[in-house]
């Protein structure tokens, strides 16, 4: 699978072709892996969607013509659906919200049961690191170690699990900063209770697009 650069989305036109459906099957796994890291893209390509749908449905009401109103009726209701995608892309896959900055009130349901917090750090072989939790675990406390990104200031943390063999974001948090000293850590909190798989993905990136990629695989005690 090839490894797609800001520089070719854009120019190729990936984020038009995937709204249109014209992308390749290749293609098609490396834009959305492309996605997973770039959210800010996966907005863009909701936004085109619900315009190319608002074109088509405008072009069915021309025949017979449609009284004036209605046009800008469905204009605005085009226009409120892609408003709508672009909250529901940035919020990630569905606005599940499964993951949350340190300092912010958790849900009842997700603060039900905390699981002790972990440490996260990179492994030298770039498989996944193993978390036991409680199998009654509601949500995991992380303190993940930066990398790449140390020292780096405002990070963006994504949040993705593995369904089907596809990545899937299921949350973010921008402007994340890490504890300051000699073991930084950036502090966030996942939301066991959104999710469907055991196989996640943790980035953190800068603005100027360093990263720091964490695959974590959750395993839950049996209960005794």
């Amino acid at each position: 699978m090839a490894i797609l650069t800001r520089e070719r989305v854009d120019a190729e036109h990936f984020v038009a072709r995937y709204a249109q459906g014209t992308l390749n099957d290749s293609e098609l796994e490396s834009f959305e892996e492309f996605c997973v890291l770039h959210p800010e893209f996966a907005e863009q390509v909701g936004t085109d969607r619900v315009l190319i749908d608002g074109m088509r449905g405008i072009d069915s009401v021309r025949r017979p013509r449609a009284p004036r109103p209605l046009i800008y009726a469905l204009a605005a209701g085009f226009a409120l659906a892609a408003i709508g995608l672009a909250f529901w892309f940035r919020q990630g896959g569905g606005a599940t919200g499964a993951l949350y900055a340190a300092g912010v009130t958790l849900p009842v349901t997700t603060s039900a049961h905390l699981a002790s917090p972990h440490r996260v750090v990179l492994l030298r072989d770039g498989s996944a690191l193993a978390l036991t939790v409680p199998a009654d675990a509601t949500a995991l406390p992380l303190k993940i170690e930066p990398a790449v990104t140390r020292d780096a200031g405002k990070l963006r943390v994504t949040l993705a699990e593995e369904v089907d063999g596809r990545w899937n974001v299921r949350g973010m948090v921008d402007g994340v900063l890490a504890t300051p000293g000699e073991e930084a850590a950036v502090d966030v909190t996942i939301d066991l209770t959104k999710l469907t798989s055991a196989h996640l993905r943790v980035t953190m990136e800068t603005e100027d697009g360093k990263a720091d990629e964490f695959e974590l695989r959750i395993v839950r005690n049996p209960a005794t």
